[in-house]
């Protein structure tokens, strides 16, 4: 899982601010399993793609880290990865997802949208103003 997560944000090394999954390593993923949760998808064998998750049971889950190898992409591997976990959520009584999505890609908050979740604020990190974009989505109702 960790080589996985390592090759889907290769590709964002380049920013001026890299995203911190590229320093972590096989004992920090661990650590994010063991303290919550995690949804891998597999095809022969191997990790294709995988998302963590941090649930309040009647409460809300959170994503993060939702990474799908570039190989992998645009086959809906990340879509039913947090289907998954949105159904997850809602048989222990979830009222809300929530995630967050890297402001200076683009596509991030776009992909987020198409799939229900609505863009409720922005946070400031490394010093850069709305690095981060904060999305929900609600888990019960019609």
């Amino acid at each position: 899982m960790h080589a996985a997560m390592l090759a889907a944000f290769e590709e964002y090394r380049r920013w001026p601010n890299p995203s911190s999954a590229l320093r972590e390593t096989v004992e920090h993923t661990h650590a994010a399993i063991v303290g919550g949760g995690v949804a891998v998808l597999e095809e022969g064998g191997r990790v294709v793609g995988c998302v963590r998750c941090a649930m309040r049971p009647g409460v809300d889950v959170k994503l993060s880290r939702l990474a799908v190898v570039p190989a992998s992409r645009g086959r809906g591997v990340g879509a039913a990865l947090v289907r998954f976990v949105e159904e997850h959520g809602r048989t222990h009584g979830c009222r809300v997802a929530r995630a967050e999505a890297r402001s200076e890609q683009p596509d991030n908050r776009g992909w987020w949208v198409r799939r229900g979740y609505r863009v409720v604020g922005y946070e400031d990190v490394y010093g850069v103003p709305r690095l981060r974009t904060r999305l929900e989505k609600a888990l019960t109702g019609p």
